[in-house]
């Protein structure tokens, strides 16, 4: 049976480390001109709920699917979920 931290690092490998760094810092920029917006975040779980939705969209996106179309399935209890298996 394969370990996963070894299965990420694999496909982690196959990356080009320009476009890994590339795609870390547009999850995290998000969350930088959230802040730079409205301030901050309210709460705690504000921010958390922030960021499991900018979690999810990235995902959806990464995955080439729609994220209107994500969003709509997540509300009808239907959410995308990857696939564990490689690719």
């Amino acid at each position: 049976m394969t370990n996963i931290p070894e299965l990420k690092r694999e496909q982690l490998e196959k990356l080009d480390k320009t476009e890994l760094i590339e795609l870390v810092l547009r999850d995290v920029r998000m969350v930088k001109v959230k802040q730079k917006v409205s301030g901050s975040f309210r709460t705690f779980s504000g921010a958390e709920a922030f960021c499991a939705i900018r979690s999810y969209i990235s995902t959806v996106r990464k995955h080439g699917l729609n994220v209107i179309d994500a969003i709509y399935d997540a509300f009808l209890a239907q959410p995308f979920i990857p696939s564990t298996d490689p690719p």
